[in-house]
């Protein structure tokens, strides 16, 4: 290299080089940390010695003059900095997507003929087109990132007891089908003492603390809850990630269902207590170890706020 500057890492961990006095980007395809290694395929040059700008012509789509930037999209489409030129390049796909794979699903465990609910995956390659399959139909899926995908189902997918079966599939060049993952399907009964739904974790057997990393979806040291009179709306008090979580309908939550409100944090991935620590100032919009809540007739929530040793009143309506 020759002034290597910006570089970039797409979701399957390729890496880009800006290599600018070279006239030139690199890429290499998932590096290891051997030193020395070769590049795979090189940008705005006809092979990997050669070095001048616009390949010693003009400029043309083949060709760069001292490029600056590179960046990537959650399709993997490249984009190049093409400086010296007065210009932005892009280029569609130019690696082939790699294989998906899924770790964990979020929840595993559904009560059949549940509500629509969100399905989270967790795995690896995943990009923009990514789709989940349901028993090899695909739902409506969100991209949330090359590690994570979120699926929309609905109740004729968890219809029957048994097992559902969750892959992922990515679209050529490259990617393919996931191997299979089992949504378990039980049934759900009253008049008797086995527990029917759960939130904070995906399944009845697991009970660590932000089980698959703090969202809105887990707890840590659960110390009170209440259930709002008028609105039917459920609250936690997740005392040790220092905030309240909120979910819409104590009868209708659904097996790992996100909450929809937080109280005391900025957002759903953040936990330290009065944002900020130890020494950080209590307001009106943070927490510390929250210990109990209740809520009035009327909807207004009141929470023990304990280590700032305080009560906190929220009017409704509450939102975020």
């Amino acid at each position: 290299m020759n002034g290597p500057y910006r570089l970039v890492v797409d979701s399957a961990d390729n890496l880009y080089v800006c290599d600018a006095n070279n006239n030139r980007v690199l890429e290499y395809n998932a590096p290891n940390t051997s030193i020395g290694m070769a590049a795979n395929r090189v940008f705005g040059q006809i092979n990997f010695t050669a070095n001048l700008s616009n390949q010693g012509g003009t400029a043309s789509a083949s060709t760069l003059n001292a490029p600056f930037d590179v960046a990537v999209d959650s399709s993997n489409n490249v984009y190049i900095m093409d400086t010296n030129n007065f210009r932005l390049l892009g280029y569609d796909l130019p690696v082939p997507n790699t294989f998906p794979s899924q770790t964990s699903l979020f929840p595993d465990v559904i009560a059949e003929s549940s509500a629509a609910f969100s399905l989270r995956v967790d795995g690896a390659g995943f990009v923009q087109n990514s789709a989940v399959l349901v028993n090899g139909i695909a739902r409506p899926t969100t991209f949330i990132g090359p590690t994570r995908l979120s699926a929309a189902l609905t109740p004729a997918d968890v219809i029957t007891s048994g097992t559902a079966t969750i892959t992922v599939t990515t679209p050529a060049p490259g990617g393919g089908t996931s191997q299979l993952q089992n949504l378990k399907i039980y049934s759900r009964a009253n008049l008797d003492t086995t527990a029917d739904r759960i939130i904070g974790q995906p399944d009845f057997v697991t009970n660590t603390a932000n089980t698959r990393g703090l969202t809105a979806r887990t707890l840590n040291l659960v110390i009170d809850m209440a259930v709002d009179p008028k609105s039917g709306r459920f609250w936690v008090a997740d005392s040790a990630n220092n905030r309240m979580l909120s979910w819409p309908s104590a009868a209708a939550i659904t097996n790992g269902q996100p909450a929809d409100i937080v109280l005391g944090q900025p957002d759903f991935t953040s936990k330290i207590a009065n944002f900020g620590g130890p020494g950080a100032t209590p307001t009106a919009s943070n927490l510390s170890a929250p210990s109990g809540v209740v809520v009035d007739p009327a909807g207004n929530l009141y929470v023990s706020d304990s280590i700032n040793n305080r009560v906190l009143l929220y009017l409704t309506p509450i939102v975020s």
